[in-house]
């Protein structure tokens, strides 16, 4: 088995296959944005997107990644207007969607401790 193809097999495992694709459909909206779009700018695909739950998924992804040398593309349901997190070198596209934990609301200033998602 080449090495990609046992990264992917990896990152399956930790996010479970419902929370792992590397199928094309799923894989192109995470290539195009606004400001790609306008610049009419290719994005290459990436090798697959993986969807954790918690850090501890989050941390796992994070050392398949590095173990194998492939590139990490972080985002959060979508929001991304300028290129900030496009795969421009294939590798893992990080969806932080599912980690929708509110952890804190402070009332008296005003502020949250939220996850990403």
């Amino acid at each position: 088995m080449q090495a990609k193809e046992e990264a992917l097999k990896e990152l399956m495992e930790i996010v479970g296959e419902a929370n792992f694709s590397a199928d094309r459909v799923d894989l192109v909206p995470y290539t195009r944005d606004s400001y790609s779009a306008l610049m009419r700018r290719d994005i290459p695909m990436p090798d697959c997107v993986v969807l954790p739950k918690n850090t501890g998924e989050v941390q796992s992804v994070v050392l398949v990644a590095n173990c194998y040398r492939l590139h990490i593309y972080p985002g959060s349901f979508g929001v991304n207007l300028a290129g900030s997190s496009l795969p421009y070198g294939g590798g893992i596209v990080v969806d932080l969607k599912r980690m929708d934990r509110i952890y804190e609301i402070n009332w008296e200033t005003m502020t949250g401790t939220i996850e990403p998602g």
